[in-house]
């Protein structure tokens, strides 16, 4: 059982500490910075997330999907890709539970957010575009 935190409140680490990181490190502390309470913070670290092969990453780049910055959902769209759209898949299918809490928080979201500007219909959301493309084999 994997316990992620949901938001942690301390710095970044210096960019020259990370130097002597393997890929492998490097993706790691990509994938705790995903939980930072800053929205800008975890967008950029989604955005240099070393390596998107590994299993363990899923959690973390999955529960972006639940969250309101549209920004965010946008890079998950480019993030998930055919290099490891497999990997979301199985997880998906490895934990329904959570799956259905994650696509239910993106709905209510996309409802107190999004739904009385641009996105009035739920099927031209990118949270449900990508949940789609998540679900269709």
């Amino acid at each position: 059982m994997l316990s992620i935190p949901k938001r942690f409140y301390f710095n970044e680490p210096n960019p020259n500490d990370q130097s002597i990181l393997s890929e492998l490190q490097k993706t790691i502390v990509n994938c705790v910075y995903l939980r930072h309470h800053n929205g800008y913070i975890r967008q950029k670290w989604l955005n240099t997330l070393t390596s998107k092969a590994y299993y363990f990453t899923v959690p973390y780049t999955f529960q972006l999907l639940g969250e309101y910055i549209i920004e965010i959902i946008g890079d998950m769209d480019d993030f998930i890709d055919e290099t490891n759209i497999h990997l979301f898949r199985r997880f998906l299918s490895d934990n329904r539970k959570y799956g259905t809490l994650t696509k239910n928080k993106m709905i209510s979201y996309w409802n107190e957010y999004y739904r009385f500007g641009g996105n009035r219909n739920i099927r031209d959301y990118i949270g449900k575009k990508i949940f789609e493309r998540l679900e269709n084999r």
